[in-house]
């Protein structure tokens, strides 16, 4: 008898584990477009209510998650996504997973890394548009800050650019 008790538990887990191994799939309609060679962070796009594991996340459709190593150019470093630096050809689809024991969700991101447009430091795709009311005063807004907080909760030294135009100089008369 307690052999079969201990049977019908050890089925009954197998089969809860490869239930969870069944992820729900949902995919992001919204693509990010950001400017390569520069860092940038991906969070997991969870609801309030999915948030119940551990999140890997993948490239594409590759079994292998992306490396934890933060020596690496593409990692993931606690639950986001980081490119440092982006590169164009980083540009694709990315998977976070969110799995436990018994919950499995896999969530598609597409991902968009664009060169500067020729004599400008800024790709017009990638621009974070913002609106100031022409009277009175009004804040710009560095998007995604909270991002590069450090371990005691700080934001790094911040410079800001009114013009971001490259100039070519005549070399010769």
């Amino acid at each position: 008898m307690k052999v079969l008790l201990r049977l019908i538990c050890f089925i009954a887990l197998l089969i809860s584990s490869l239930e969870a191994d069944k992820c729900k799939e949902r995919e992001e309609k919204i693509i990010l477009v950001s400017s390569a060679n520069e860092i940038d962070v991906r969070p997991c796009p969870l609801n309030p209510n999915e948030h119940k594991g551990t999140i890997t996340w993948y490239k594409d459709d590759s079994k292998t998650p992306v490396s934890t190593e933060q020596a690496s150019r593409i990692h993931q470093h606690k639950e986001k996504l980081w490119f440092v630096p982006a590169k164009v050809e980083d540009s694709g689809h990315y998977y976070c997973v969110v799995r436990n024991s018994s919950y499995c969700l896999r969530i598609k991101i597409s991902a968009k890394f664009v060169e500067n447009e020729p004599n400008l430091c800024y790709n017009a795709q990638a621009i974070f548009k913002q609106k100031l009311p022409v009277a009175g005063d009004g804040g710009l807004v560095c998007p995604y800050m909270e991002f590069f907080k450090n371990e005691n909760n700080e934001l790094p030294k911040l410079q800001w650019y009114k013009v971001a135009v490259s100039r070519v100089w005549a070399t010769a008369l």
